[in-house]
């Protein structure tokens, strides 16, 4: 347990983003947050590798706007907080698989903007958010990875952590 919560802090601190992990059929929150608190007007999800035209979520008018989302996504998300308190623009994709594993953006128009209201939101993301969806190893099975630094060992004692630390190398 202390070797996963090493290694998601070392990956947060060395990429930047949020990471995380889950199961297939579960809800996940990626969360997110403006940083200050003018209201949202509009708020749009995307999955860098769908290409522009499509969004994962795309909230404004105080409703989903479904034109351009892709059909993965569909009846699958919804706010945290419809309302966006205190700025949060957080998403939860509902019963996800493993096609939604992706790194997530998520962009805001916020009321004092000079942006006219439109689907594709250009700018720098406010949240960049890794997603891996993978089924949990059977129980019993065990796979040990030692690796070596100038002045220690660190131990994988299983298959989850191994392809959870092989994929964070991977992007590194």
């Amino acid at each position: 347990l202390r070797c996963s919560w090493f290694l998601s802090v070392l990956y947060r601190f060395l990429s930047g983003r949020t990471k995380i992990t889950a199961e297939p059929g579960e809800n996940v929150t990626l969360p997110c947050r403006t940083k200050n608190n003018h209201p949202v007007l509009v708020v749009e999800w995307i999955r860098n590798d769908m290409g522009e035209l499509k969004h994962v979520a795309l909230y404004r008018d105080g409703r989903f706007d479904k034109n351009g989302q892709d059909p993965t996504y569909e009846n699958r998300v919804d706010l945290q907080d419809r309302e966006m308190k205190d700025g949060d623009v957080s998403l939860v994709l509902m019963n996800v698989t493993t096609n939604h594993t992706g790194t997530y953006e998520c962009r805001v128009i916020q009321r004092g903007n000079k942006r006219r209201k439109r689907s594709n939101i250009k700018g720098d993301p406010i949240c960049i958010i890794s997603l891996d969806v993978a089924p949990r190893p059977p129980s019993g099975e065990s796979v040990f990875l030692c690796i070596r630094t100038s002045s220690s060992f660190l131990v994988l004692h299983d298959r989850w952590m191994l392809v959870f630390f092989l994929k964070m190398l991977i992007r590194l």
